[in-house]
Formats: structure tokens, C-alpha cells, sequence
């Protein structure tokens, strides 16, 4: 499969067309569209020219002088007709805008300037269906009702402003005129586009200032590279957001249109209520509020997305923050859970018996030893105590012997650390030295199973301990963890080592199950294994989380990929999600984040039906014949703005996740 990327815009649907390309995708922000091409047979070429056949380059984000002249024009319509009620004084005023003559001479501009995108996108849906007859079927989008709603509401409107005397002789509708309905429906469209892209403005300006600092100074071409990774996280849609348009142009809007025909028509030819079929049709395709039917998945993955970027985690595939959310199981590479190029001290077991002290005693001669040597091994155990808070004594006639280990004087004893053979190797006629030897030599050898490296300590030429030294974790690795169990989640670890080592290093962890891996293959198996077991009728989700090129099969295979850092051998685009502060706390904000946005989705989305089922029956008359209530146009207006309004603020007000 390839991927091409052009400088287009709105030529989604157009696009898709075309032989060969199985998705097509839009990026509104930078005017980019991305297409899958399965077998490579669509060119560039034949992609330019159907996007240039198409015509419109305006249509996901409306141009400000659009907007701004739109929102005007229909203000003066709206406040014209308002002004007798506030004032009589400026009655002539309101006269003046309410002539329908005036009237159309300001909707006019709008319903051919400003909604000719509508418009467009109608009529190409039409032109090209005959060119998806052979691979795929074609739906109508909220632009069909758009179209239609504004479309019935002028034409209506021109008829009433210049032959009046056709719709009086019809005897079943009034010659009023409805002009104002029209623009407001444009306006309402134009600011839900607006609000979508401005959030997608935002998220995009956020994720571009977290890319390039990741990178060095003049690195232009991996700057070029991941602007594209951000061009392809704009343009993914969640599989929830895919699903609900599916569900809204093949289901939703079709049935919507046929009610408003049947409903139109039923109106018109009822005896008993020769009331305005058109205007209680046109309630119905305004009372959808089509605007918010794409703003409900749009706004709130574009948000999420923005507040992701915010916690400095990048989100490389915006399906990633739907299938985190249903994660059950999180996998651990070793090496994403241990600090890269540092020690820590593990294990510390003196003898005292010969020494006339306490164990801290014995750690402080050997830190103190340490701190003037220069190797990780020695940065481990001053660290250690460091955070013991270990006063370090001066060293008399320090010094290192190569391949052995370091000595020095000490408060005039001897100290002496270093390998197992120089350390066994002074004299030791001692019969409890020689018993300590053989305790101590077990313990080596049982470290040393795991993964540690052990390092043997003498006072005056006496065995006085080991100390086992292991990769480092951070204390908030622990806590992310804990915090991962009591989730929900189950928590895997994973080590290309012997399963003793792999188990020590999860004990330290607190992880309970472990699999020892000997190369990238049995990681890849460990990931499909969790994965084959069912949950339900669906399969484990899956997430793994790693830091080099050695997990890249195994990050594949997961379902949801985690990078930790951007400064390992990982491509930045690679994994679904970048962590790039190094943190696993951000695995816990990610999932948060995860599942905050996508229930917001579902909220808009539950929301936003509930609506349309209350409010569709409403607008067709069914309480009309009893009770003489009904929906009109202008009260579907006001519906629909509050509408759009409750999902903008639903979404926006899930930007208070805390970290």
C-alpha cells in the first residue's frame, strides 16, 4: 500500500474515487489530502485532476470575509424584523428591512456566494456516481441537507417576493417569506466549520512547536519529516468517528430527506390542515442540525489531540487514543522500565562479625572508596548514599588496580573493593572466613543468574560483604505501575534475558507475570498470545510500551504502540504514541486522555441523536392537528444553534483532565 499527499482541499469524497484508492482522508488545517492507494494504480496525476474537477478549495473552513459577511447579513435580517417589538419609534426601519424585495437582495449573496459549497457538493455527488457503480456506493453528507433545507426556504422565499399571487392562489400556504431561515442555516454551518478548525488549528501549532524541539538545530530534513507525520495525525479518523458517519450519510440524512418530502407533501394535500407543507419540510431538514453531526467526533478528537500535545505526548495515529481506552493489557520492554546508562545498588549483604561497626558503617567505607572512582559502577553506589544521606570520609593513598578493582586507607584500616577472584585471592586462613566465602560465593552466583553485577568488599584483608548492583529503576516507575493494576490493567513484562534475571527485575517492579525472550520473534509471539485470548466476542486490545529498535516487530504487532523518549533509535513516526519526556507517569495521563476524549465523543454523539429523535417529530407536525404546537423554522433555528452550542461547550469542557 501506498500513501500519496497532496496540496488539496475539500476533495475528500472525490478523491476517493478513483480506482485503487481505499482511503482518502483531508487535512482542513493545511489543505493536504492523504490517499491509501492499494495496488498503486491511482497516479498523483489522476488524483490532481479529479480534485481540480471537483472545484472547491474553501469548503472545510470557510474564509473569514465569508463568515463575517454571512453572520452580518443575517443580523440584519434577524435584529430588522425584532425592531417594532423594542422600539416602536423605528418602526420605518423595520419596514425597511422587512421588504421582501430588500430582503432577497441581501440573502442573495449568501445562498450563491457563501453556500455554494453546499451547493457544489451535491451536484458533484450526483455527477460521479456513475464512476463508483463498479467498486463502491456512494451516500449523501450533511451538505445534502444543507443544501436542501437553505435551497427550499429561498426558493420558497423568492417565489413569495415576486409572485405572491401564486402562492395565495394555492390556498394552503401564505406568502411569507423566509429568507432570514436560509442565511442563519449558512451562518450556523460556517461558525461549527470554523470552531472545527480552529481547534484542529491549535492542536496542529501545539504538536508542531512539541516535534521541533525535539530536534537538533538545522536538522531540515527530519523537520520536513515530521511535519508529515503531523499532516497524517490531522487527517486519521477515530474507527467511532468513521462509524457515526457511515451511520449519518448512509441512514440518518437519507431518512431525514424522505420525512421532510413525505411530511412536506402530507401537509400540502391535508384538507383538514392546509398548513405550509414546505415550512414544516424545511423545519425538519434545518432541525437536524447537520453542522453537528461532523462537529461531535471532529472537535472532541481534535481537542484531545491539542491537550495530548500539551502533556508533551505525541499522538503519531489518532485510531491509537480509541483502542487505548479499550486496552486490558499494557507490556513492558525492559529497557522502557530501567534508566538507559545508569546502575543502581540492588542488594547489600555485610558481615560484621569482623568488623567492629553496623552495615551502614561498612556501606559508608565502601561509598566513601567509591567516590573516587570513575565508572557507573561507583556513581550506583555513592547515589546510594546519597540517599541514605552517608557521610563520605577522606581516602588516604587511593588506588586503582586494573582488571582487580580500587583500595585506599580509610580511618587507617584497609578497604579494599573489587572482583570475586583478587578479593579471594588475599590470605585467608580464617575458618570463618573460609565458611563466609562459600555463603557469599552462593549469593554471587544467584545475582549474577539475574542479571547484576556483584562486587566483593575486605577490610584489613577480611571478606566484609557483597554488593549486587542492577539497572536502575526510577521510584516512579514502581508508582506507575501500581497505579496501571488498580486500573484494570494487567501488566506484563517482557526481557530479552533468562527467565531468572526477567523475574527478579518484575519483582523489583511489582509485576506479576514475566516472559523471558531470547530474540524479537518470541516478543512478537508473547504479543499475539495476549492478544489471541478473547473478551467476549472481541479480542484482547493490547499496548506495548518500548524505547528501541528492538521492540519495533513486537510495537507493530500491539495494537496500541508507546515510545518512550525521542532520543533512541525509534523513527518518531513509528509508534502510535510518543512519550517525549521519557515519563511512564504520562502512560497513566495518556490513558486518561484516551478515554476522556473518547467518551466525550460518545456523549456528543448520544446527545446529538437523542436530539434529532425528540426534536424530528416535533418539526413534522406530529402534535400540531391536537394540540396547534409545532417547530417552525425560525424556532428549529434557535434549536440548532443550542445545539451547536452544547457540543462545543461539551467539548471543551473535557480540557480540565488533570495530569
Amino acid at each position: 500500500m501506498e500513501y500519496l499527499g497532496l496540496k488539496l482541499g475539500g476533495m475528500e469524497r472525490e478523491i476517493a474515487c478513483k480506482p485503487g484508492a481505499i482511503e482518502s482522508n483531508v487535512n482542513s488545517v493545511r489543505q493536504l489530502a492523504t490517499i491509501a492507494d492499494e495496488r498503486q494504480i491511482t497516479t498523483a496525476e489522476a488524483i490532481t485532476q479529479a480534485a481540480t474537477n471537483n472545484g472547491d478549495r474553501e469548503r472545510e473552513s470557510p474564509r473569514d470575509f465569508k463568515l463575517i459577511s454571512a453572520i452580518a447579513i443575517s443580523l440584519l435580517l434577524i435584529i430588522g424584523s425584532l425592531l417594532p417589538s423594542w422600539s416602536p419609534e423605528l418602526s420605518w426601519i423595520s419596514a425597511w428591512f422587512q421588504n421582501p424585495a430588500w430582503q432577497w437582495c441581501l440573502a442573495t449573496p449568501i445562498q450563491f456566494w457563501c453556500a455554494r459549497a453546499f451547493v457544489i457538493d451535491v451536484w458533484t455527488a450526483i455527477l460521479v456516481r456513475r464512476h463508483l457503480s463498479t467498486h463502491r456506493s456512494i451516500h449523501a453528507n450533511v451538505n445534502a441537507l444543507v443544501a436542501l433545507a437553505t435551497g427550499t426556504a429561498y426558493l420558497y422565499s423568492l417565489v413569495s417576493t415576486f409572485a405572491p399571487q401564486f402562492i395565495a392562489r394555492s390556498n394552503f400556504i401564505q406568502p411569507h417569506v423566509y429568507y432570514a431561515i436560509s442565511t442563519m442555516t449558512i451562518v450556523l454551518m460556517f461558525v461549527g466549520r470554523k470552531l472545527e478548525y480552529l481547534a484542529k488549528e491549535r492542536s496542529l501549532a501545539v504538536i508542531s512547536q512539541l516535534v521541533e524541539r525535539q530536534l537538533p538545530i538545522g536538522s531540515i530534513p527530519v523537520l520536513d519529516r515530521s511535519l508529515a507525520l503531523v499532516d497524517r495525525v490531522q487527517v486519521n479518523r477515530l474507527p467511532i468517528s468513521r462509524l457515526a458517519d457511515r451511520v449519518t450519510n448512509k441512514y440518518i440524512i437519507p431518512f431525514v430527506a424522505v420525512l421532510a418530502i413525505v411530511t412536506s407533501l402530507a401537509w400540502s394535500i391535508s384538507i383538514d390542515r392546509p398548513t405550509s407543507g414546505v415550512i414544516f419540510g424545511c423545519s425538519v431538514l434545518i432541525i437536524t442540525c447537520p453542522c453537528v453531526l461532523g462537529l461531535a467526533t471532529a472537535l472532541a478528537m481534535a481537542i484531545g489531540i491539542n491537550k495530548a500535545a500539551q502533556r508533551e505526548i505525541l499522538v503519531n495515529n489518532s485510531n491509537a487514543l480509541e483502542l487505548l481506552s479499550q486496552a486490558k493489557t499494557i507490556v513492558f520492554d525492559k529497557n522502557a522500565t530501567v534508566v538507559p546508562d545508569r546502575l543502581a545498588v540492588t542488594d547489600f549483604l555485610p558481615i560484621v562479625d569482623n568488623y567492629n561497626g553496623t552495615e551502614l558503617d561498612i556501606f559508608q567505607l565502601v561509598a566513601s572508596l567509591e567516590a573516587y572512582a570513575k565508572n557507573i559502577v561507583a556513581s550506583a553506589i555513592v547515589d546510594r548514599s546519597q540517599e541514605l544521606a552517608i557521610f563520605l570520609k577522606p581516602v588516604d593513598r587511593f588506588e586503582e588496580i586494573a582488571g582487580k578493582g580500587i583500595q585506599g586507607i580509610i580511618d587507617g584500616k584497609l578497604i579494599q573493593v573489587g572482583s570475586n577472584e583478587w578479593i579471594n585471592s588475599l590470605d585467608i586462613d580464617n575458618v570463618f572466613q573460609i565458611a563466609n566465602q562459600r555463603v557469599l560465593t552462593n549469593y554471587q552466583h544467584q545475582w549474577e543468574s539475574a542479571g547484576k553485577t556483584v562486587i566483593w568488599i575486605a577490610i584489613d584483608s577480611e571478606i566484609a560483604g557483597i554488593i549486587g548492583i542492577g539497572a536502575a529503576i526510577e521510584s516512579s516507575t514502581i508508582a506507575t505501575i501500581s497505579r496501571l493494576k488498580r486500573a484494570g490493567l494487567e501488566v506484563v513484562l517482557i526481557a530479552t534475558d533468562n527467565l531468572t534475571a526477567a523475574k527478579n527485575l518484575a519483582d523489583r517492579l511489582r509485576i506479576d507475570r514475566v516472559f523471558a525472550c531470547k530474540d524479537a520473534r518470541d516478543k512478537v509471539a508473547v504479543i499475539q498470545k495476549l492478544q489471541s485470548r478473547a473478551i467476549g466476542k472481541y479480542r484482547a486490545i493490547v499496548a506495548m510500551v518500548g524505547s528501541s529498535l528492538n521492540d519495533a516487530s513486537a510495537l507493530a504487532q500491539a495494537d496500541v504502540s508507546m515510545a518512550i523518549g525521542t532520543s533512541g533509535n525509534l523513527p518518531l513516526s513509528f509508534c502510535d504514541l510518543t512519550l517525549v519526556n521519557a515519563d511512564l507517569q504520562t502512560i497513566i495521563t495518556a490513558i486518561k486522555l484516551s478515554r476522556s476524549t473518547l467518551y466525550k465523543i460518545e456523549q456528543n454523539l448520544f446527545f446529538t441523536f437523542i436530539y434529532n429523535l425528540i426534536c424530528l417529530p416535533i418539526a413534522a407536525g406530529i402534535f400540531y392537528p391536537q394540540f396547534g404546537f409545532s417547530l417552525t423554522p425560525q424556532i428549529a433555528i434557535g434549536t440548532m444553534g443550542m445545539s451547536l452550542t452544547s457540543v462545543v461547550i461539551n467539548s471543551w469542557r473535557s480540557r480540565k483532565l488533570k495530569n
